[in-house]
């Protein structure tokens, strides 16, 4: 497959952003300057990510499978997504990229196997995203559409997936519907979304469900809601229905396509990212020089501000400035201890829950082995054991897949909202510090946007061994008739079967201990460097402006000067940026070709 054209243009589509990186490096702030690169290179390659976002069950996931032209992502009546779910251009098939950094192909039949809710509980087999290729017209070379977990689903991971997908997000396609048409939650969503996508597509799904005065209606309240409470002076709302345009035995027809009322997205879709990718890119890379423009600005004007104090007046702003860092890191150590015994109470509490998960289990489990024996053929013992062995699987089997997805989906229930708990008390401890900079020092510092993610083990399979397999027991039996056989097997099945449903329940609660204590001990480490990294750009500026009382006077001028040029360029390229349209207005590229319907 040939590369987007717009990569030939990379140049000139992030100047601001490379002297945005320029001015990084030479102001001695060489992490912002590695940021600013990567964002850089991102553009360079001329790919653009485009997430769905939105409230559960908007469908989100049928609007994919009609971009895609058939049903790869998997719907239903409950909240299904549970994993990234990401739609590129290329040969029909399915990746699944795993924790560790590990992928493999699976069949398209299999994808729901891990990213819904129902069969990957949790995310127990700890996939990081599902890739789908789907062969999409020309003009998606090079883009990804990623399907999000639902906000506001019962699931709080779901809410956490979704906000982790922000920073990679150029575009984002907004799903509403009209039951109930939208929430405090999307709303409150849709502004921190608001600060990291350069394009957004509203779409109000469903509309097969509405008379057309009541289409009109709502469509005229949700333009509403997003001028007046989200800010987006002029955003367009598509109206679809993305479940008809897939009515044809789920797969895309022209009839069907036009009953849709998804074809006035795709063009716009088409203009974005086709003809017009070069504009797109350009609205990227403005976006991006807002966010870094303001932190560069922010750095430089500190350390001019710093410089300019009497010995004086510095140790006293420091003073006050060290005491809330004090007090804020203090409380992350206090923070981190209670949630560390929450973690241990959490393991603690395993041993119980499998017991009284497992309680009424093993009867039911020994009763129907032991009215099964006598159907079982007489023979030698080696055969009878092999199908008594089977049975025993066949029994246990759906029992131990229920337990482990019941303590896996209530470990990680209980783990996202001790993370939800610490990143909000994250965002408002770097909220703190910046109004400790602003009180102290008069200059506003954006605190560094930040997406924590648990991390994902998977060690435990279960694998429920037969009675008799690899046993020195299993060799006495091979020869024995069967009916003694059965009659040792009877007077054995309530202890064979409770020591395998403890041997189980031991497998699961130390794959989940092991789990629950990775997952923290990552989470800690995010959110203590994300916290030190928001510190360290304040602290590195303050060390700049007081590293010139050091030196000689013709020295400080010139580092003053230097420093008011940097800090000016900053400024000039931010109104660049600021001046260029806002995020909610349609970018306008060339016009498309005369034939960009899907078919």
């Amino acid at each position: 497959m040939s590369p987007p054209a717009p990569c030939t243009e990379a140049p000139a589509i992030d100047a601001d952003l490379r002297e945005l990186e320029s001015i990084a490096h030479v102001a001695a702030l060489p992490q912002l300057a590695g940021e600013i690169h990567r964002a850089s290179e991102s553009l360079a390659r001329g790919e653009l990510t485009i997430v769905v976002l939105g409230q559960f069950k908007r469908g989100k996931s049928s609007l994919l499978n009609a971009i895609a032209g058939r049903e790869l992502f998997p719907t239903g009546v409950l909240p299904m997504t549970a994993v990234a779910t990401a739609l590129v251009r290329g040969e029909e098939g399915a990746t699944v990229l795993e924790a560790g950094g590990s992928s493999r192909t699976i069949p398209l039949s299999h994808v729901s196997e891990y990213v819904s809710e129902k069969r990957n509980a949790g995310n127990r087999r700890g996939v990081t995203r599902v890739v789908i290729a789907a062969p999409l017209p020309d003009w998606a070379e090079g883009i990804t559409f990623v399907d999000s977990p639902g906000i506001g689903s019962p699931h709080d991971a779901n809410t956490r997936a979704a906000r982790e997908l922000l920073p990679s997000a150029d575009a984002a396609i907004f799903v509403l519907s009209p039951d109930p048409s939208v929430t405090a939650d999307e709303i409150a969503f849709l502004s921190e979304a608001s600060s990291h996508a350069a394009k957004f597509f509203f779409v109000l799904n469903k509309v097969d469900l509405l008379s057309p005065d009541n289409r009109a209606e709502l469509l005229q309240y949700l333009d509403e809601i997003l001028r007046e409470r989200c800010g987006f002076a002029s955003a367009r709302i598509y109206p679809t229905s993305a479940r008809d345009a897939l009515a044809g035995g789920g797969v895309r027809t022209p009839a069907a396509w036009a009953r849709s009322g998804l074809q006035a997205l795709w063009d716009d879709l088409h203009r974005f990212v086709g003809p017009g990718r070069v504009e797109s890119l350009r609205a990227v890379a403005r976006a991006r020089t807002r966010q870094f423009g303001a932190r560069l600005r922010g750095t430089i004007e500190l350390a001019l501000r710093t410089s300019s104090l009497s010995e004086q007046e510095y140790d006293e702003k420091l003073m006050a400035l060290e005491q809330g860092i004090a007090e804020i890191r203090s409380e992350h150590r206090a923070t981190q201890a209670l949630l560390n015994e929450e973690i241990e109470r959490l393991c603690q509490g395993l041993p119980g829950r499998l017991r009284q998960l497992t309680g009424g289990e093993a009867p039911s489990i020994v009763h129907a082995l032991e009215a099964g024996l006598g159907s079982i053929p007489a023979g030698f013992g080696s055969t009878f054991v092999r199908e008594f062995d089977r049975r025993l699987r066949e029994r246990l089997g759906p029992v131990i897949t229920h337990l482990r997805d019941t303590l896996t989906r209530e470990a990680t229930a209980s783990l996202e909202q001790m993370a939800s708990q610490f990143e909000r008390r994250l965002g408002r401890w770097t909220r703190e510090m910046s109004e400790l900079v602003r009180q102290e020092f008069g200059v506003q510092m954006d605190p560094i946007a930040f997406a924590t993610e648990l991390a994902h083990a998977r060690h435990y399979t279960d694998h429920i061994e037969g009675r008799y397999d690899g046993t020195l027991a299993g060799q006495t039996v091979l020869f024995l008739p069967a009916g003694l056989v059965r009659q040792r097997i009877r007077t054995q099945l309530s202890t064979l079967v409770a020591d395998e449903l403890d041997a189980q329940s031991g497998r699961i609660r130390a794959d989940l201990v092991e789990r629950i204590h990775r997952s923290w001990h990552a989470l800690k480490e995010q959110v203590a460097q994300q916290l030190e990294q928001n510190l360290r750009e304040i602290e590195l500026a303050l060390q700049q402006g007081r590293a010139q009382h050091a030196g000689d006077q013709v020295r400080r001028e010139r580092w003053r000067a230097d420093m008011e040029r940097w800090h000016e360029r900053v400024e000039a390229i931010e109104r660049r940026a600021n001046a260029a349209p806002g995020l909610g207005e349609t970018v306008r590229p060339s016009p498309p070709s005369a034939s960009v319907g899907p078919g």
